[in-house]
């Protein structure tokens, strides 16, 4: 459940409640942002280990008075957080230390979380459906590391290969998912520089290998504008293309070479072609088309999921109900325990 508390004098949003871990968890990305002096972290460099054994370095830990809110209504309790160094899909992990401080009771199934005020009253906070989507979406990016490379050159007649660092393929790579890989259409232009008239193309992967050779049809207009783009490089520079598909075991050289490219300056190559696109190769874009469709039984619901606004005339039932769905995108699906998601289609789209 994803909430937002107040840290000293600021708001603080994607703040989980995490009920597994036994420490309370601010980033530094967080801490930074926050302008707090830097004498109020105790420095603490013992690293921590998450459920899986991977290792979380730690600046320090820093006591900060944190506020919660329902409405005109609010607790504040003092929390030791540990501030870590590491990739974060949230600003602030609330577990078991804080929680327990705040006497509070977690109810999953209506997202949403009680706990008594100083007066003796009972505070309610619910959680934001939305901002839980984004860092979950957010923690689905794979997170890799920037490694340092050694700038190893194999000498004249030597048959060691490169291992380790040097063959990382991460170094200066976004980390996130690409649809549309364009070495092919990057390869060919460096092979009309060098005079090369008849050209073989060895390709490990079966799908693009079919693309190319009309074997198999491309319904992704993305990759179709790429398709056409390779067409016209090979049919107005080269006299004769031959497009094979061979097992990955056999491409080993060929990955080297792309890996040697990826980790190493443009300046460091002997003999390596190398060329950098500062922009992509085809600029046309994708038109989406919109459709609005009539407003029926289920557009107070994706109202309420987008902007946590309730209707008018809803009560608590509605609320209660209302935690059963969740938005991917742009579509409805209700969720429920031991169950994939179900997704809302209309009765056209049936």
């Amino acid at each position: 459940m994803v909430i937002t508390v107040e840290l000293e004098t600021y708001t603080i949003k994607k703040v989980l409640i995490d009920q597994g871990s036994s420490v309370d968890i601010l980033y530094w990305t967080t801490y930074q942002k926050l302008q707090l002096l830097t004498i109020a972290m105790v420095p603490y460099d013992e690293p921590i280990y998450g459920f899986s054994g991977e290792k979380v370095s730690a600046r320090g830990y820093i006591d900060l008075h944190t506020v919660f809110r329902d409405g005109s209504q609010t607790k504040t309790i003092p929390i030791r957080f540990l501030v870590v160094d590491s990739p974060p899909s949230y600003n602030v992990l609330l577990n078991r230390p804080s929680l327990n401080t705040l006497g509070v009771v977690v109810s999953t199934p209506h997202m949403a979380m009680k706990f008594p005020s100083p007066s003796g009253d009972i505070l309610t906070i619910h959680g934001d459906q939305q901002l839980a989507q984004e860092c979950y979406m957010a923690s689905l990016r794979p997170q890799l590391p920037i490694l340092q490379t050694h700038n190893i050159e194999r000498p004249p007649g030597s048959d060691i290969a490169l291992s380790g660092n040097d063959l990382d393929p991460r170094v200066g790579r976004d980390p996130c998912l690409e649809l549309v890989d364009e070495t092919l259409p990057l390869e060919l232009p460096n092979a009309r520089k060098v005079g090369v008239k008849t050209l073989t193309c060895k390709i490990d992967s079966k799908l693009t290998v079919g693309h190319l050779n009309d074997e198999f049809q491309i319904k992704d207009p993305t990759l179709l504008h790429f398709y056409h783009l390779v067409r016209n490089v090979i049919q107005s520079t080269f006299e004769r293309v031959c497009i094979q598909h061979i097992p990955k075991s056999e491409n080993v050289k060929a990955d080297i070479l792309s890996k040697l490219a990826s980790t190493k300056l443009k300046s460091q190559h002997r003999s390596l072609l190398q060329q950098t696109l500062s922009a992509p190769s085809t600029t046309n874009t994708c038109r989406n088309l919109t459709l609005n469709q009539a407003d029926n039984w289920t557009t107070p619901y994706i109202q309420y999921l987008r902007t946590g606004n309730t209707p008018p005339d809803a009560n608590k039932s509605w609320v209660a109900k209302a935690v059963r769905y969740t938005m991917i995108g742009d579509d409805l699906y209700k969720q429920g325990y031991g169950q994939p998601l179900l997704k809302y289609v209309t009765a056209e789209q049936a």
